[in-house]
């Protein structure tokens, strides 16, 4: 291999489009999210978002760091999907700070974070 450089069209062909950088986000993209797109206020979904941050919070099984890492995985779903009534934002949720415990290797099973959930529901 020797460090020789080799022409960028070896690996990316004609037909083959060069990934873009899909995790940074301009201000207008931001403020113009899919739940803004479909209807939204920009209020509303910021407390919505509020109300699973404060969810991920009272698992009170997340550290900080993975509870940053949840976070951000969680706005970066909710910039391409809108978030609609129900349920489901809780199971985000669980799954945001199940892929953050995986990326940070403190390997939380998803049974443990799902009872976890459903204790945090029935209070």
């Amino acid at each position: 291999m020797g460090g020789t450089y080799r022409d960028e069209s070896e690996y990316w062909p004609d037909h083959i489009a060069i990934p873009q950088n899909d995790w940074i986000f301009t201000r207008e993209q931001i403020m113009a999210s899919a739940s803004v797109r479909s209807g939204m206020t920009r209020k509303e979904e910021m407390a919505r978002m509020e109300k699973m941050y404060s969810f991920m919070r009272h698992l009170k099984i997340c550290r900080g760091a993975e509870l940053f890492l949840a976070t951000i995985y969680l706005q970066r779903y909710y910039q391409r999907v809108p978030i609609t009534s129900g349920n489901h934002q809780l199971y985000t949720c669980a799954v945001a700070v199940f892929l953050a415990s995986r990326v940070l290797e403190v390997h939380k099973t998803g049974t443990e974070i799902a009872l976890r959930g459903a204790q945090l529901q029935f209070k």
